[in-house]
């Protein structure tokens, strides 16, 4: 059911986002699909550390949508980077393990503040 609840989360903020482009508010267009992932999974992560949400059943929900924004945001900067080309390769693999290390560390927070004694440095 939470993948479900992720799904809907994401058409709908993606469907607004999309809105938002149309009436111009920004000077710059959002892409609309990448806002859907990120406030999904942003969201996930708030309610995870708020203790609304159930971190055993929302914690993957939460990865796979956090991992499908690490590797969104690769693309991009390989697009984006001036003269990448064959360094595309070399970029995105600094990149996405960073990012996932970073989204992981993301994820554990809450855990760390319910259960310290598992995570204390030795």
């Amino acid at each position: 059911m939470e993948i479900v609840i992720a799904l809907g989360s994401i058409v709908a903020i993606t469907a607004l986002a999309a809105f938002v482009n149309t009436m111009k508010v920004f000077p710059v267009n959002v892409c609309p699909i990448c806002t859907g992932v990120a406030l999904t999974w942003f969201w996930i992560l708030g309610g995870m550390y708020l203790d609304t949400l159930e971190p055993g059943r929302w914690s993957l929900v939460a990865a796979i949508a956090m991992g499908g924004s690490v590797v969104g945001i690769a693309y991009q900067l390989e697009r984006r980077l001036p003269r990448a080309g064959s360094r595309g390769l070399f970029w995105k693999s600094l990149f996405i393990p960073a990012g996932f290390a970073a989204a992981e560390r993301a994820r554990q927070f809450r855990e760390e503040r319910d259960a310290p004694e598992i995570y204390e440095r030795k």
